[in-house]
């Protein structure tokens, strides 16, 4: 024994710390993660700590506390509230309790982590059974004050929408594709908790007008609320706060973003009969985070992500088919009482040449109503404009070719779009 050398303190200290820290990580997983199948990777994107950082945390690479720790603490219990986990004070306490966090807060400063978390409506207070309850377990004639039972699901709320626009009087075809989406959303509310559509496509495709018009067919014999919010990533979390001005919800004036997120999110949960439809929500998993784990109604997305397997029911959409692209081109342009054949024809080539594009033939069909021309005029001048107009398109294209969004229209949408604007400029 006397022989054998001291362990080196650094050994020690380092082995040590492995094993506290484990701590930390096995509070996380079983406590919040793992019941609710919450990745660390989705608690980063929410919380906005690196998942770098949870990820040492979780797996004690490293001490996962350095001098943020009240902050990063503060931002990843709001992520958990916001992805739908129930936090009580004496979670938090539980936390703060671990041997590596309470030798870095003060007792002070958990004192003000719990109370900023109460504040912001992040956590409950944990129900405690007081004396008098506790006797009644025991002596049934002790009378126990009632706990409040569980809120009354609302089947009627008041009609409510802020859809963006009225019914498009151009809208044709897709009868399929609306009837797909109700089927869908039904068959997902057989169970309690309805699963979200995706409608995905190419920019310009019809996404935005094909969800607008599933929301108009029916509202408000269906949905009694139809809410819309504008998805895109540097709109999503305004447009979406926005939402508890339209709902009327207490929380209205909140300065404080993630507390009217929160409130909209336990108006979902509480109600039925209600629509939400997330436009243009191309990155569909920060999408996914503004909703609550346990919806009521009907969610729909339209997006033109490729990586949509976190979202179970899938609609893509593609180009027109012939037939559907004429009538749509006729409508669009005035011209759907013309039976004149030769005409018929040349709207035809129009369609194909613009390959059935909902965009590309709703600007050749507004040009068209404009400008008063012909269909075979509109061909010879799109022909002659077209290598112009795509050579310079191209050149872009070269330039931005690593940008994500750098395809988000196809061809003939930007060939059509710049010959409108060539022509209207030229009057001008």
């Amino acid at each position: 024994m006397g022989n054998q050398p001291k362990p080196r303190y650094r050994e020690f200290t380092q082995n040590t710390r492995k094993v506290e820290r484990s701590a930390f990580g096995k509070l996380l997983h079983e406590e919040f993660l793992t019941p609710h199948k919450i990745t660390q990777r989705r608690l980063s994107e929410v919380s906005g700590v690196a998942a770098e950082d949870i990820s040492r945390k979780v797996t004690g690479e490293r001490h996962p506390y350095d001098p943020t720790l009240y902050n990063n603490l503060y931002a990843l219990f709001n992520a958990l509230a916001e992805l739908g986990v129930p936090l009580t004070d004496d979670q938090v306490s539980n936390i703060l309790q671990v041997k590596e966090i309470h030798a870095r807060l003060s007792d002070k400063r958990q004192e003000e982590l719990i109370d900023a978390l109460k504040d912001d409506g992040v956590v409950k207070v944990a129900y405690q059974t007081t004396q008098q309850e506790a006797d009644a377990l025991y002596h049934p004639a002790v009378l126990v004050p009632s706990i409040p039972e569980p809120p009354i699901l609302d089947e009627e709320p008041p009609v409510i929408d802020n859809l963006p626009f009225q019914p498009n009087p151009f809208f044709t075809g897709r009868e399929d594709h609306l009837k797909q989406i109700r089927e869908k959303l039904q068959e997902t509310g057989t169970a309690a908790i309805t699963q979200p559509v995706s409608i995905s496509g190419l920019g310009g495709i019809g996404k935005t007008e094909l969800a607008l018009a599933y929301a108009h067919s029916f509202y408000p014999n269906v949905y009694r609320v139809v809410l819309w919010v504008d998805a895109d990533t540097p709109t999503l979390q305004t447009s979406y706060a926005n939402l508890a001005e339209v709902l009327k919800l207490p929380e209205r004036d909140e300065q404080k973003l993630y507390r009217r997120k929160l409130a909209i999110k336990d108006w979902l949960k509480e109600h039925t009969n209600w629509l939400l439809i997330m436009d243009n929500a191309d990155d569909l998993p920060l999408a996914e985070s503004f909703l609550p784990s346990q919806p009521l109604g009907h969610v729909v997305f339209t997006t033109q992500s490729q990586i949509i397997d976190t979202i179970p029911t899938q609609i893509e959409i593609d180009a027109m088919e012939p037939d559907e692209g004429l009538r749509f081109l006729l409508r669009r342009s005035g011209k759907l009482q013309d039976d004149a054949a030769d005409m018929r024809e040349a709207a035809s080539q129009v369609v194909e040449l613009l390959g059935g594009h909902p965009l590309a033939l709703d600007q050749a069909g507004a040009y068209i109503e404009e400008t008063k021309v012909s269909f075979t005029d509109y061909l010879n001048r799109y022909r002659s404009a077209r290598p112009n107009l795509l050579k310079r398109r191209g050149g872009r294209v070269r330039k931005h070719s690593e940008h994500p969004d750098h395809r988000r229209h196809p061809e003939p949408v930007a060939a059509t779009l710049n010959l409108s604007f060539t022509i209207a400029s030229s009057t001008i």
